[in-house]
């Protein structure tokens, strides 16, 4: 029963916006009719996806923070790669001279 369960509890969110197919749907209304632990759980997630709403939105900020500082990493190490082929090349070029 605890593999239905945690079936039922990774395919919930898919659920929720329809992108299961209408068999997984099926078995999974019938699954929250026979299973009280993941109808509760269902419960649970639902009103902590309500509640949620506003940590989401201060999450997008933080996200927007993370890509800039993605954006810089990538900028410092593209830089950084160039320099040290840039060196390798000058190397190579005063070895072999």
């Amino acid at each position: 029963m605890k593999k239905l369960c945690a079936a039922y509890k990774d395919l919930y969110p898919s659920y929720v916006e329809d992108m299961v197919e209408e068999d997984t749907k099926k078995w999974m209304e019938d699954h929250l009719t026979q299973c009280e632990a993941c109808s509760k759980w269902t419960e649970n997630y639902n009103n902590n996806e309500n509640e949620g709403i506003h940590d989401e939105m201060k999450n997008t900020e933080m996200y927007e923070e993370d890509k800039k500082t993605v954006k810089r990493a990538r900028i410092i190490l593209t830089v950084g790669m160039g320099a040290v082929i840039l060196l390798a090349i000058w190397t190579s070029i005063w070895i072999f001279m």
